[in-house]
């Protein structure tokens, strides 16, 4: 299943731009994002949505600050 598969239209509408930030600013931090997929997969719904991330792990998620709000748990 690609990017382009998952949920409705109207939601992907939402998320494409969102992944676009996050992909781009994973990037600008020399990360690789091959193998973050599904991390910036859900970054990109939950700033999408304007929602906060809440993670175990927020070191796989630096740089996405000035995106969505990234809380450790």
């Amino acid at each position: 299943m690609g990017f382009s598969d998952m949920g409705s239209a109207a939601f992907r509408r939402r998320r494409r731009p969102a992944y676009a930030r996050v992909f781009a600013a994973t990037r600008a931090t020399g990360r690789s994002s091959r193998t973050r997929l599904a991390d910036l997969l859900i970054a990109a719904t939950a700033a999408a949505h304007g929602l906060d991330l809440y993670t175990r792990n927020p070191a796989d998620l630096v740089g996405l600050d000035h995106i969505l709000t990234v809380v450790r748990v």
